[in-house]
């Protein structure tokens, strides 16, 4: 008797696993965010901490490639985003908190 209690056991734990990874597997993918801007274009929000690979190359090739992370801001005042530096670059007068990019949407 034990032994049929502990097959049905199983058996019913099996069940709802298969189920629940059923399920999971259905799942849709969270709606990605958007920015209205003032000239009425919508784009992606990339708002947030990035990861940067920097590779120099020509007068600059003397400081190599080295990671860096940046925090990226959209203005939706002027479309416009913004990327700064969170850490200090190898060459000179490339502190962290210094922009790294400034470019018009």
């Amino acid at each position: 008797m034990k032994r049929r209690i502990t097959i049905w056991t199983v058996c019913f734990v099996a069940l709802l696993a298969w189920t629940g990874s059923a399920f999971a597997q259905t799942a849709t993918p969270a709606a990605m965010k958007t920015i209205k801007l003032p000239n009425g274009n919508e784009v992606f929000d990339i708002s947030g901490e990035w990861d940067v690979l920097t590779e120099n190359y020509g007068e600059l090739a003397q400081f190599g490639t080295y990671p860096n992370v940046a925090q990226i801001t959209i203005r939706e005042s002027d479309s416009s985003f913004q990327a700064i530096r969170m850490k200090d670059n190898p060459q000179p007068g490339r502190k962290a908190g210094t922009l790294i990019m400034v470019c018009e949407i």
